[in-house]
């Protein structure tokens, strides 16, 4: 599992991306994305990724990242076979940034 995408600062709108190798996503009944933070807990799921051959993009809204802390946030891949079968990726580390105005904008 590979991470890229926009830096992940709080209160920002980010697109994480996700490259797997050595796993056909076609075969995934569902899919989960899991970010967190010190007990907080961020779950993506299918429904809310973009998946598109062996990438998968999650968008994430102001009020997502405002919930993250400067520091380091973790990000695991949770997946279920179609026959049923759990996979769990390694986890991974990204930096979250702070920002000085600690709210939604529009």
């Amino acid at each position: 599992m590979d991470l890229q995408g926009e830096i992940m600062r709080q209160g920002t709108t980010p697109t994480i991306q996700i490259t797997i190798n050595d796993i056909d996503l076609n075969e995934m009944q569902n899919i989960y994305v899991v970010f967190e933070q010190n007990g907080y807990i961020l779950k993506k799921e299918s429904s809310d990724l973009d998946i598109e051959g062996n990438a998968i993009s999650v968008l994430l809204s102001q009020e997502e990242t405002l919930n993250f802390k400067e520091g380091t946030c973790n990000i695991q891949l949770r997946m279920i076979t179609k026959g049923g079968v759990a996979i769990a990726s390694p986890v991974k580390t990204t930096k979250v940034y702070r920002v000085l105005n600690k709210e939604v904008i529009t």
